[in-house]
């Protein structure tokens, strides 16, 4: 497949100048455009970019999981975006591994399959000489050099702070990753409201799902450790938590408060209802997709835009 970014690499321009020579941008000399158009036609993809408003790119989507509701449901809604813009998409997941996730970067750094690429959940910077224009969707910027769509989750502490004034004494959190962004988020603010956490409390089960919820608050049952509240990773592992407290007496939420987090639709006819946090994905898929576009077109673009979560409460969460 021949990409923008690999044409652009043969006449040793950026993607954006090959971008605008496309486009017929005044931004680029006649003597840059005739070469680049020569590269297109000997590969014979001249028509494929030439004269269109959006050249056709493909960007390649890095997402960290496949295996919940959440990333489908993001991935499916970043397609259609970018189609709007004459992108096709091009998609890998690395299941939370790092060394995969690295494989991949390095894949694309060397090879360049993909004209730019937009990250969900990426854990670490990327290499210095990895050229492709990119984008990263996370709930921290993790590298300064990238344009970063941040998913802010500081409403997680207006909850803490709510369940601390209600007089819960202990709060848990599960998650099926280690390096989770949303349990560094809870442990910073049990740090500034309650002065610490319970490293006990947080319960790490890497099963998928509700399997995930399950293990982790029969675990929690078994060591007679049942916190007053806990924070769920997905709505998916709050359902699967919920299942087990029900199976072992356990009244939700009167003997332990549940808050989940994406806000599947299921969480409204759940027994009880489900408290979530919401993020505003459509938000922070419009965000992404504008600023690699406008990366790839040399447009000038913002570097970091924080798009807020908010919380849904429900019964699940409700404590008199």
């Amino acid at each position: 497949m021949i990409t923008l970014s690999k044409i652009a690499s043969l006449a040793s321009v950026s993607v954006s100048t090959a971008s605008k020579a496309f486009s017929m941008s005044p931004d680029v000399s006649d003597e840059t455009r005739n070469m680049i158009f020569d590269i297109a036609k000997s590969h014979g993809v001249f028509k494929k970019f030439y004269n269109a408003k959006y050249p056709k790119l493909v960007v390649g989507v890095v997402c960290s999981n496949y295996n919940n509701s959440f990333f489908p449901d993001i991935l499916k809604n970043i397609q259609k975006k970018l189609e709007e813009y004459n992108c096709d998409m091009c998609v890998t997941s690395f299941n939370t591994s790092r060394d995969k996730e690295q494989e991949l970067y390095e894949y694309y750094s060397l090879y360049t399959d993909v004209d730019a690429l937009i990250t969900i959940g990426k854990t670490f910077d990327l290499p210095k000489d990895f050229l492709l224009p990119r984008v990263d969707i996370s709930p921290w910027n993790i590298d300064p050099k990238t344009p970063t769509v941040v998913m802010n989750y500081e409403i997680i502490g207006d909850i803490i702070k709510n369940f601390y004034n209600k007089g819960v004494k202990t709060i848990g959190f599960i998650t099926p990753y280690e390096r989770s962004g949303k349990a560094w988020k809870f442990k910073k603010f049990m740090k500034m409201i309650y002065g610490e956490y319970d490293e006990e409390l947080i319960e790490i089960v890497p099963k998928d799902c509700g399997e995930c919820g399950y293990n982790a608050a029969e675990n929690m049952i078994k060591k007679g450790r049942v916190p007053r509240a806990i924070f769920c990773e997905r709505d998916d592992i709050a359902f699967g938590a919920m299942r087990a407290f029900y199976e072992n007496g356990l009244n939700v939420p009167k003997d332990v408060a549940v808050v989940g987090w994406n806000n599947v639709s299921i969480g409204k006819y759940s027994v009880p209802t489900l408290s979530t946090i919401h993020l505003a994905t459509n938000e922070v898929i419009s965000e992404s997709v504008s600023m690699i576009i406008k990366k790839l077109t040399g447009q000038e673009c913002n570097n970091y835009v924080e798009i807020m979560s908010s919380f849904i409460e429900r019964e699940s969460s409700v404590i008199d």
